[in-house]
């Protein structure tokens, strides 16, 4: 399936590339002459030589700047622009703070000049989004509306719109998207792509909100983020790839380790456990796992019944949140 949408990508790109320069180079530019070192006009330029002398005696002010981006428009309508090109225009979108503009010239060059380390780059870029784009808002207000009802089946429903595609995915299959988005009350961090999205809502009260759906199925968390880590009561659901629910975890986090009570309900059980401030089990240890080299962490309301790991010892074993599927948060720049 990776592979067909692949060669896709390429096919869906080419179709937006010839105006895609264009309107970046609108977009961001200025379409009158700016005075340079070299005294050129856009008018005065014809040649290819032209623009990559002026370019080359330009400065790296911001108006400098932004006439280089004509210039390289020039040049991609004369059908001169080379690879060097690209990665040229890509340091000047950098340098000016466009990363929309970044993303979509690395999907341009990739188009070309196709390579994993293009994709990986495409991935990586963060593009900021806020109210004024209406679209991207909108699909916000419903998105935190359903994660906070934990209205999973809604969630999976709008992130597979079209909608949702043309917005977060620029239109294009294959390749993951980042998109940080600041509203009144939140700041959200997604990274959406054909094979799964995952979306952190921190709120300004501090509470962190997770929800990862892939074709593993979806997994829904809440914590609390401060100091650099979790810390503070925490609910982590789980559900399978049809949304019926496999398990939830409760409990309390001090520097995302599992301290405390803890608690999960799991094929019709609640099990309960004890862990220190350190993060170890405080519950009696089953025999028979204790001798198979297991560690005993929780039992159900009979004691009959017992959630354990194998293969590791008493004095370090921990439940952090990496062992429940909740990756670190990490804020985006």
């Amino acid at each position: 399936m990776k592979k067909r949408y692949k060669n896709i990508i390429c096919a869906c790109i080419v179709s937006i590339c010839t105006i895609c320069l264009t309107a970046c180079g609108a977009k961001k530019g200025t379409s009158e002459a700016i005075s340079t070192d070299s005294n050129a006009t856009v008018q005065e330029l014809q040649t290819e030589q032209d623009y990559r002398t002026a370019i080359e005696k330009l400065g790296t002010d911001e108006d400098s700047l932004k006439l280089k981006v004509e210039y390289f428009n020039a040049l991609w309508q004369m059908d001169v622009f080379t690879e060097g090109d690209f990665d040229s225009l890509i340091l000047i979108y950098e340098e000016l703070g466009y990363m929309e503009e970044v993303r979509e010239t690395l999907i341009r060059k990739h188009t070309y000049y196709p390579s994993e380390e293009n994709l990986a780059l495409i991935s990586n870029v963060v593009v900021a989004k806020d109210s004024s784009d209406q679209a991207v808002a909108t699909l916000m207000q419903e998105l935190t509306t359903y994660i906070v009802d934990k209205s999973t089946d809604n969630v999976n429903v709008l992130i597979v719109s079209e909608d949702w595609i043309k917005a977060m995915q620029d239109d294009l299959l294959g390749v993951s998207r980042r998109t940080k988005y600041t509203g009144d009350s939140y700041v959200a961090q997604i990274i959406s792509d054909t094979y799964s999205t995952t979306i952190y809502i921190l709120w300004n009260d501090g509470v962190l909100t997770y929800y990862k759906c892939s074709e593993a199925g979806v997994v829904w968390g809440s914590t609390s983020w401060s100091d650099s880590s979790y810390n503070g009561t925490y609910e982590i659901t789980y559900y399978n790839q049809d949304g019926s629910f496999i398990k939830e975890c409760r409990g309390t986090f001090t520097d995302g380790i599992s301290t405390g009570s803890f608690e999960m309900d799991f094929d019709g059980d609640t099990y309960v456990g004890e862990f220190d401030d350190a993060g170890l089990t405080m519950v009696e240890q089953n025999e028979d796992v204790s001798e198979n080299g297991g560690v005993t962490y929780a039992y159900n309301s009979s004691g009959r019944k017992y959630l354990y790991v194998e293969n590791i010892s008493v004095d370090s074993f921990v439940i952090d949140n990496a062992y429940l599927g909740l990756p670190l948060y990490e804020e985006w720049k």
